[in-house]
């Protein structure tokens, strides 16, 4: 619990100092075809998620050569991130990296996350595919590989569409965190434990700041990371099963974009008022703070459902 308690207060500290005199030259830009009432939140800073990375640095446990190599195959993620963010502020508009630019770079360093942990880490996903402690499949490693490599790269996407009102993301990946942080127990294995403790702190302080009406944001550094290292945890865990489920919420915000522009391009009309699904909602006047707090018991819900099937199948 140590981990946690400093990661939190330096995480106050850091968030602190970066809206207070960096915000200034990382204000976000909001996009002009996003809800009117955002517009208050043109120039807050953003891409304070650099900071999820570099506490978890401080904290992690380098006697533990499994959590390291975590480490280096998570930082381009969030480095990818962090580059996302300075186009778009460079460029003075809610526009960084091109989206095909973007997409081959997630891809590419998803499989070498892939490669790693079937090879470096050497995962026990890659021999049998556990559903549950009493449910598991034996599938050659090598057939997994294309599924895998999607798993991290539609998890960076979809964090990263869900990162649209004030602490809806973070609250979403709170609960899957805790969830991993169950297992991590049960499992024995301390290194992970302390490295989850780390990050958990860290996103509570994030969060102090950034509940409505945010005073931070964390980018796309934040959330591309995030969404990196919650399928990255599923596939060393060999908890794949348990992480498609408790993503819920973020599997539902992606499909909301999906179905609203195949829909789109085939009748000319739109489905939801606006997507992601967070959108809708706020455009049939349902309050921010009350669409954050509804997402988050559902993805509790998910996790807990998670969990239980992990553990009683």
């Amino acid at each position: 619990m140590i981990e946690l308690f400093f990661s939190f207060l330096i995480g106050i500290f850091a968030f602190s100092i970066w809206e207070r005199y960096f915000g200034r030259f990382f204000g976000q830009r909001i996009r002009e075809e996003g809800p009117e009432t955002h517009k208050i939140k043109n120039g807050t800073p953003t891409a304070s998620g650099i900071f999820f990375i570099l506490i978890i640095a401080l904290f992690l446990p380098f006697f533990d050569s499994r959590m390291f190599i975590i480490f280096l195959i998570l930082l381009p993620f969030f480095i990818i991130g962090f580059i996302d963010d300075f186009l778009s502020i460079k460029k003075g508009k809610n526009e960084g990296l091109k989206p095909r630019q973007k997409m081959i770079l997630i891809a590419l360093f998803s499989f070498i996350a892939v490669f790693f942990l079937a090879f470096v880490l050497n995962s026990q996903i890659f021999t049998r595919l556990q559903i549950s402690p009493t449910i598991q499949f034996y599938v050659p490693g090598i057939l997994l590989w294309p599924f895998l490599i999607f798993v991290i790269s539609g998890s960076t996407n979809a964090v990263n569409l869900t990162d649209g009102l004030d602490g809806l993301a973070a609250l979403c990946s709170l609960s899957i965190l805790f969830g991993y942080l169950f297992f991590s127990y049960l499992d024995g294995d301390v290194p992970l434990m302390l490295m989850l403790l780390s990050f958990i702190g860290v996103l509570l302080s994030f969060l102090w700041f950034n509940v409505n009406p945010a005073r931070i944001f964390m980018g796309d550094v934040g959330s591309i990371g995030m969404g990196a290292l919650l399928a990255i945890l599923a596939i060393f865990t060999n908890r794949i099963v348990f992480f498609i489920i408790s993503a819920m919420p973020f599997i539902v915000e992606t499909l909301s974009v999906i179905i609203q522009v195949a829909y789109y391009k085939r009748t000319k009309q739109r489905i939801f008022k606006m997507s992601p699904l967070h959108h809708h909602f706020e455009l049939s006047n349902v309050k921010e703070t009350h669409i954050s707090m509804r997402f988050f018991i559902i993805s509790l819900l998910f996790t807990l459902l998670a969990v239980s099937i992990q553990i009683c199948c």
